[in-house]
Order: C-alpha cells, then structure tokens, then sequence
C-alpha cells in the first residue's frame, strides 16, 4: 500500500513540475510505460532465478538420462505419461535459464530509455516529430520485454511448483531402473 502511495505522490510531482511542458500527454504515457516497467520487474522478481538455475542442471542431467539411448524407445506409456511430466519441467526451465540475464538487463535498460526520454520531454529537448518516434520506439521496446517475460515467467512458475512435487519420484525411477542409471 506504501508503494502505491508513495506511487502516486511521485506521478502527482511530476505533473505538478511540467504544467509548463508541451508534452503532457506524452509524458503522463510515459508515467504508464513506467508503471508497467515495474510491474513487470516485480513479476520478473517474483521467480527466484538463483534457485532455478541451480536446480536446472539436475533437471537437465535426469531428462538426459530418462530420455537416453537406454530409454525404453517402444514403451508408449513411459514416453506419453512418464517423459511428457518431465518435459513439462525441462522445457520451462531451459528457456528460462537461457534467457534470465536477457530479461533482466532488458526490463533495466528499457527502464533506462524510458527515464530518459520523459527527462528529455520534461526539459522540452527534442521536437514534436522526435518525441513522437521515441516514444513509439520505447513502447514498441517496453512490449517486447514484456512478451519475453510473460513467455517465460508463467512457464517457469507451473515448472517450479510440478518439481517440487515430482523430484522424488524421478529419482526414484532412476534409482528402481539400473539400466536408465548407466
């Protein structure tokens, strides 16, 4: 509640300083793209990549065993009920792993351009056809990191809750078929 407060003090600021601006409308825009910046970091945060990555690599090791050349290839049961659990984790976690410092240096560096470009208003340091292209571009830039972290954020979430359930049990079939351990 504090940061809605607190929030809506600094959006209330900046409209009180650029009454002089003629780039009101642009800038309250400017105020949302920001918003919606840190919305999505605080969903970016909400996984806890440090954990993620560390458990991926055993992740990765059981899929490669379980999916291996000593893999039961005609059993349709194992590969349709066994394999397709382990893949609803191993997919998630891969593509969030790969592309964590991606999201996370985008969402800053969007942050960046967005603060920038609303100080440059505000100081009424670009002209209209500027202001127009850059604030197109920063949304066009804002909506592509928020495509990539809502594609992978979801994912990762039912990911994470599935192993926590699951770990276990993989293990366990890997310790019961000694040919699948070799």
């Amino acid at each position: 509640m504090r940061i809605i407060i607190a929030a809506g003090l600094l959006i209330s600021l900046f409209a009180c300083n650029n009454e002089s601006s003629p780039y009101q409308e642009e800038i309250k825009h400017i105020d949302f793209l920001l918003t919606q910046n840190d919305s999505l970091q605080k969903v970016f945060a909400s996984v806890d990549s440090a954990e993620v990555q560390s458990e991926f690599p055993r992740v990765d090791s059981i899929h490669k065993i379980m999916t291996g050349p000593t893999a039961p290839q005609e059993d349709k049961k194992y590969w349709t009920e066994t394999i397709a659990a382990l893949e609803y984790v191993h997919h998630p976690y891969m593509k969030y792993v790969g592309d964590v410092s991606k999201m996370s240096k985008k969402l800053q560096y969007s942050k960046m351009q967005i603060l920038t470009l609303r100080n440059s208003l505000a100081d009424n340091k670009l002209d209209s056809a500027k202001a127009i292209e850059y604030l197109a571009t920063e949304t066009m830039a804002l909506q592509d990191v928020a495509l990539l972290v809502r594609k992978r954020i979801g994912p990762v979430k039912e990911a994470i809750a599935v192993w926590d359930t699951s770990e276990a049990r993989y293990l366990e079939l890997l310790a019961k078929n000694d040919s699948l351990a070799q």
